[in-house]
């Protein structure tokens, strides 16, 4: 039992991470270039890993080559977008449309691999993605600043499909813990030039920048990282991402925590209507449904 549950957990605790993660990023982006805390936070978690990597072979020059590819969809392409999601439509908007990334990987995976998702899988997003347009809608966004946030927010939902309709396939072989130290390694080196060519200044506030960088680091970097490449090696690619619907609900909650805003009744109701929408998109039935 405790097995069985120990991928969901897993889960939860990565998704948890990455939705405070948005909160952090934006704290980040008002005190330093994102071409210095990008590989940097990279750096730290790959340092974190490094023990830990020690204890396997190399991987084969095709895994190797796999892993790259994942490494460029995410954290590479993903970063980006994500990155500049966040800076041009705000934390909240931003974490909002990463929820439609279910959608994105359930039809790569029905392409690709042919893993049609069931009824009760569309039932699920449908429901889960209601309550999260009813939970933000409507929100102001600069038209100077829209084409730039949205178009950077489709680059960060199609490479995070990407991601993990490959990790899925690639964790059958390889274990979590050399995915996230390979991500971390090809991430640090995917950004590093791009802080050698801009040179950011230092931040004014060094101390505190440093904090929050390994809080960064540590938790929504190397910890999610790893929670979420296991919780893809033992279920599907289209239930892992499904989950990542609540990542709004936790970054909404994290920011009212940190500027003591409070719910209203309806943001309580569609938060459940999301919750809703995770259970019924994860059940198990006894008689398959209809495709």
């Amino acid at each position: 039992m405790k097995n069985k549950l120990l991928p969901y957990g897993a889960l939860i605790l990565a998704i948890y991470l990455w939705g405070i993660s948005f909160i952090l990023t934006r704290a980040l982006l008002d005190r330093v270039s994102p071409a210095l805390f990008i590989p940097l936070r990279f750096l730290i978690a790959l340092l974190l890993f490094l023990p830990f990597q020690r204890k396997y072979p190399l991987p084969s020059k095709k895994e190797l080559l796999l892993m790259l590819a994942i490494s460029l969809f995410q954290p590479g392409l993903y970063f980006i977008g994500e990155t500049y999601a966040i800076e041009n439509l705000g934390p909240s908007l931003t974490s909002l449309l990463i929820g439609t990334i279910p959608l994105f990987t359930a039809i790569g995976s029905w392409m690709l691999f042919k893993q049609k998702p069931k009824r009760n899988f569309w039932i699920g997003f449908v429901l889960s993605m209601l309550g999260l347009w009813l939970l933000f809608f409507p929100l102001p966004i600069p038209r100077e600043q829209a084409f730039i946030g949205f178009g950077a927010i489709l680059l960060a939902i199609i490479t995070a499909a990407c991601y993990m309709i490959l990790t899925n396939k690639v964790s059958q072989n390889i274990t979590a813990i050399q995915i996230s130290f390979w991500q971390f390694l090809f991430g640090f080196i995917f950004f590093l030039p791009w802080a050698l060519v801009t040179r950011p200044a230092l931040p004014e506030d060094l101390g505190m920048t440093s904090l929050l960088l390994v809080i960064m680091a540590i938790g929504p970097t190397a910890g999610a990282f790893f929670t979420y490449n296991y919780a893809l090696s033992k279920m599907s690619a289209n239930k892992a991402s499904l989950g990542l619907n609540l990542i709004p609900i936790v970054t909404v909650v994290t920011g009212m925590m940190i500027y003591k805003e409070v719910w209203t009744t309806r943001q309580l109701a569609v938060a459940l209507i999301v919750v809703l929408g995770l259970i019924i998109g994860n059940l198990k039935f006894k008689k398959p449904l209809p495709e």
